[in-house]
């Protein structure tokens, strides 16, 4: 076992796996904000790093728990296919975000665009707060 996935499944079996999932989005939410606090900044340097090691620890433990929860959900038979699907619906999606973070960027400024990337990370780490993911165990 990696010591990433080490200290993953200590945070879960210490929160359980559900608020270990939930707090991880929210921290990871919180920390990008970072970015478009930052890009004013005439030395963003320390605030980018700082804001970089709760981020990359809450993106290993919310990464490797929710693939732990996924394999504990679905029946084996599917578990192929679930991991497909979810795979092609996170490629699909990440050239639109591209294009609409270009077109933000280009049209507000930089730190627009940063915000509002900012913003839909805390909107899914909010959606996971009020979701069943929360109770898993």
């Amino acid at each position: 076992m990696s010591s990433r996935a080490g200290e993953s499944g200590r945070v879960a079996k210490r929160l359980s796996l559900g608020k270990a999932i939930v707090i991880a989005g929210l921290v990871e939410a919180i920390a990008a904000f970072a970015l478009p606090v930052s890009a004013g900044m005439p030395n963003p340097m320390p605030v980018l790093v700082v804001a970089a090691i709760p981020r990359g620890g809450a993106y290993s433990v919310l990464s490797i728990n929710q693939i732990n929860l996924r394999q504990r959900i679905t029946p084996t038979r599917l578990l192929g296919r679930v991991t497909a699907a979810r795979r092609f619906l996170i490629f699909c999606m990440a050239p639109g975000g591209a294009i609409l973070g270009g077109w933000i960027g280009t049209q507000a400024g930089l730190e627009a665009a940063l915000a509002v990337g900012a913003c839909l990370i805390l909107a899914g780490a909010t959606i996971m707060y009020f979701s069943p993911i929360r109770d898993a165990t």
